[in-house]
């Protein structure tokens, strides 16, 4: 038996008609404009932070747009690949889409990231886990941190923590399954399995 044997390669994909192709092009442009757009809702707070010394950017809001550029970028690599183009958007009648449900397409991942990095980062914020991985909060409210007005009084104690807080909530918008999954747990150890 000859070890050298080279491997074979799988067979090249078949190019998509050409109406997939051009869903394909719109949808990648549309997923890197809204790309440009959440880093530029980032960017512009934090420079003007940086120079002005003025906070206008909440941890939160910073945690829930990491959450939506993980997801565009997530979908993004999802997209490049032409594997996950949802049927749903080739007509049977080999008429353009409307570009309103692309827009809609291409809008779903960033709101979905938001919502899973938003519960994730109250999900660290509630001390259910606690690990070296996870996020330690403090209070910077001038009285007691007690009730719901005081939510948004808690953020990160050190710059470590507020890395990690970001990089949970890229993670908590790239993974599909990251939330779902620990919702599953949480949902699995209330009912006592």
């Amino acid at each position: 038996m000859n070890e050298n044997k080279s491997k074979k390669e799988p067979p090249a994909a078949p190019i998509p008609p050409p109406e997939q192709l051009e869903l394909y092009r719109e949808a990648l442009l549309w997923l890197f404009r809204w790309t440009l757009a959440v880093i530029g809702i980032i960017s512009v707070p934090l420079i003007i932070m940086e120079f002005f010394d003025k906070s206008i950017l909440t941890i939160l809001i910073l945690v829930v747009l990491a959450g939506a550029l993980g997801a565009l970028f997530s979908a993004l690599t999802r997209l490049y690949t032409l594997r996950q183009l949802p049927a749903a958007l080739l007509l049977v009648d080999n008429k353009r889409p409307q570009s309103k449900y692309l827009l809609v397409f291409c809008l779903v991942p960033p709101i979905v990231g938001m919502i899973g990095s938003a519960f994730f980062y109250l999900f660290m914020q509630s001390g259910i886990v606690t690990s070296n991985v996870f996020v330690n909060f403090t209070c910077n409210a001038s009285n007691a941190c007690t009730d719901l007005n005081c939510l948004l009084s808690y953020s990160p104690c050190t710059p470590a923590d507020y890395a990690k807080a970001i990089v949970w909530g890229f993670v908590a918008g790239f993974s599909e399954r990251l939330v779902p999954n620990v919702l599953a747990r949480l949902e699995n150890e209330g009912n006592g399995k």
